[in-house]
């Protein structure tokens, strides 16, 4: 192993370790206990997967499997049940297999250690990646399979000067089978996922075919690359549906939400009238406008990094003709990804019933592209011998970026008015109303902080009880009260229900039940 390598090693691993705190920080700044919507529904699906020895059951996840079998496979090989797994041990995973994916990737795709390294480190700088990265859910295999199958379609493009002839037909056809194997394992993590990177793929195959004619020198190189990403491309669409019609039925019902999607977006094109906006209610997530503007700054500050490098090399493309094969891949993905996150605002409008935040999910693989980019406008920053203080002063903004990202990641009541956090006291009351209440309804704080906590520590919920969330239904008669209740009812300016005027059935000290008053005798 070379000086330079074992460079890059020791820089790796200061990467790793750094991922390694910062979920460790996540996890122990609620001891664990935290759950949010996906976690909740992907413990529920691994406790049902375990029970019922198959993925397929009432309620079960419809857009992959992969996910909820790999969490519900812990419980049977080392004994770790889900719900502990996946919020004490998996944001640890998560991390690692975002970073050193980054780093494969990126070094396939820039030929460059440095810039491999500084993108992974600026992956830890951007909120929405590493959030998907450590909570519950399957972004965080798909964003590693992402990674790496462009890794592995790199390492598949034939070397010059080339080895053995078979050697190297060998080497290339298994990194082409790596690449499709990891098609389906993103496929069968989900659908939606899958089919954006065979699309986003197929894009950025076309800017490669039309930037190739650009190219001054032979750019056999690129042809053979740009027509495996597009082939490639093509087989995942395929697997995609594949999937969806013959491995995993579940997922079939996406073609219907397809031909929906189609419907009301043609439907907002000719009318202007929108269903939906989602862009309103981050606004309120966020404890006041200072707050806000700090937690959105992160995304554009990388957005405004990536596309200067981004315009920079499209400078050298159009002007001097010489782009690297596997950087333009990166570019050619980069704009790709970029215009399916635009795409993907009018459909945010339409109120799509599988949800309207389709801008954020195709966000998190433009942010892969952009990492790798703005590192490498970084390193040329640091290199110029002008702009040394400019240099300094950057990796200032991006540690400052690493500190201040943890309060966005953990949602931490400092700026945020949605928590995700739980009490070991609210959880007991919940527990005794589960168990011993029947068919009754509890209300539980001003939104579902404590319903996904019900949901992932009880799966079915005995007696036909409901715990619910938001504002109490008319024939709700329990209401929890806690600390954190309240301060969470007051963060989000809602009203508490009358505690003074009911019955206190349940107390431990830190947290209560209270029940309505009857009005006659023949009320509960």
């Amino acid at each position: 192993m070379n000086v330079d390598h074992q460079a890059a090693m020791r820089r790796l691993m200061v990467v790793l370790a750094a991922g390694m705190a910062y979920a460790f920080v996540f996890v122990v700044r609620y001891r664990g206990l935290w759950v949010e919507n996906d976690t909740a529904f992907f413990t529920r699906d691994a406790v049902m997967a375990v029970r019922r020895h198959s993925v397929l059951f009432a309620g079960e996840y419809p857009h992959g499997f992969l996910y909820t079998a790999w969490l519900a496979s812990f419980q049977w090989l080392a004994g770790v049940s889900p719900p502990v797994f996946n919020t004490v041990v998996a944001p640890f995973v998560g991390m690692a297999l975002m970073l050193l994916a980054g780093y494969l990737c990126y070094r396939a795709l820039t030929h460059s250690e440095r810039a491999a390294t500084l993108g992974a480190w600026m992956l830890l700088a951007i909120p929405e990646l590493v959030f998907s990265a450590v909570r519950g859910n399957h972004e965080k295999l798909n964003i590693a399979i992402l990674l790496l199958g462009l890794a592995a379609l790199a390492a598949s493009v034939p070397r010059r000067p080339a080895g053995a002839p078979t050697a190297e037909r060998v080497r290339q056809y298994t990194w082409l089978g790596v690449f499709l194997l990891l098609m389906l394992m993103n496929a069968v993590t989900n659908d939606y996922f899958a089919s954006t990177l065979a699309a986003g793929g197929l894009l950025a195959a076309a800017f490669m075919v039309a930037a190739r004619r650009r190219l001054r020198w032979p750019a056999a190189g690129v042809g053979r690359l740009a027509a495996r990403l597009g082939a490639g491309m093509a087989v995942a669409g395929g697997l995609v549906v594949w999937v969806m019609l013959a491995v995993y039925p579940p997922a079939a019902q996406d073609f219907a939400l397809l031909s929906t999607a189609s419907v009301k977006l043609w439907h907002l094109l000719l009318t202007g009238r929108v269903h939906s906006n989602p862009y309103a209610a981050p606004a309120a997530q966020w404890a006041g406008r200072l707050a806000y503007l700090l937690v959105a700054s992160f995304r554009w500050m990388m957005f405004g990094a990536s596309l200067v490098v981004f315009v920079a090399f499209g400078r050298r493309l159009w002007v001097r003709r010489r782009v690297p094969a596997p950087l333009l891949l990166l570019l050619a993905l980069y704009l790709a990804l970029g215009l399916l996150v635009a795409v993907a605002i009018p459909m945010d409008f339409t109120g799509l019933a599988a949800g309207s935040n389709l801008e954020v999910r195709n966000f998190t693989y433009f942010a892969l592209m952009a990492a790798p980019l703005a590192a490498m406008g970084l390193l040329a920053v640091w290199r110029h011998p002008r702009a040394r203080g400019a240099g300094g002063w950057s990796g200032v903004v991006v540690a400052g970026l690493l500190a201040a990202g943890v309060v966005k990641v953990t949602l931490d009541p400092l700026v945020s008015n949605e928590w995700i956090f739980y009490t070991p006291a609210e959880r007991q009351a919940v527990g005794f109303f589960v168990e011993h209440a029947r068919g009754a309804g509890l209300w539980t704080g001003p939104d579902n902080r404590l319903v996904y906590m019900a949901q992932s520590l009880w799966p079915v919920i005995p007696h036909d009880n409901v715990v619910m969330g938001f504002k109490p239904l008319p024939l709700t008669a329990n209401f929890l009260w806690s600390p954190v209740v309240v301060a969470n009812t007051q963060a989000q300016h809602g009203m508490l229900p009358p505690y003074a005027v009911q019955n206190r059935v349940y107390d431990d000290g830190g947290a209560a039940i209270y029940q309505t008053v009857p009005t006659s005798p023949f009320q509960p």
